[in-house]
């Protein structure tokens, strides 16, 4: 499987990793043979998973990667990744992924909050906080730092 970005192409192996980009080539080590069981218990610890009031509602991506502000991309995965535990604490799931390219390197980091396919730019650890309190816990957009609507689709062609 290739895939072809704006950054470079990407190869993704049965067990190898790499990526070919415009800073050169890299391996993303071999993957570890795993059996379900196994994987759902390494999920479950990472916060993947129902909790005490059902399955997560929301779910943010967050990109990290080199033309997005990466050092305000960490510490904001790293805030946000506090909160949503103390979220799971508290019988409330949600999610955070990071990711390196969401194809819009201007204002980042940008994040993208799913179901409802709302794009967030300029996200720091002190709005991050913000997002996942008010919209991901909560169900409201935060408007002021939200740029673009495009939900998901829940019914069959």
């Amino acid at each position: 499987l290739w895939a072809s970005t704006a950054m470079g192409e990407h190869s993704y192996g049965r067990a190898q990793l790499w990526a070919s980009t415009a800073m050169g080539e890299h391996s993303y080590g071999r993957a570890q043979p795993m059996d379900k069981k196994e994987l759902a218990r390494k999920a479950k610890s990472k916060g993947v998973g129902p909790t005490k009031s059902g399955t997560a509602a929301h779910h943010m991506l967050l990109c990290t990667g080199a033309n997005c502000f990466p050092e305000v991309g960490a510490k904001t995965l790293r805030a946000l990744g506090k909160q949503c535990k103390a979220l799971r604490e508290d019988g409330i799931s949600v999610y955070v992924t990071e990711v390196k390219c969401l194809r819009l390197c201007r204002m980042g980091p940008i994040a993208v909050v799913y179901p409802e396919g709302i794009w967030y730019c300029g996200v720091t650890p002190e709005n991050g906080a913000l997002i996942l309190s008010e919209h991901l816990a909560g169900g409201e957009v935060v408007e002021e730092l939200a740029f673009l609507k495009d939900p998901l689709r829940t019914t069959k062609r």
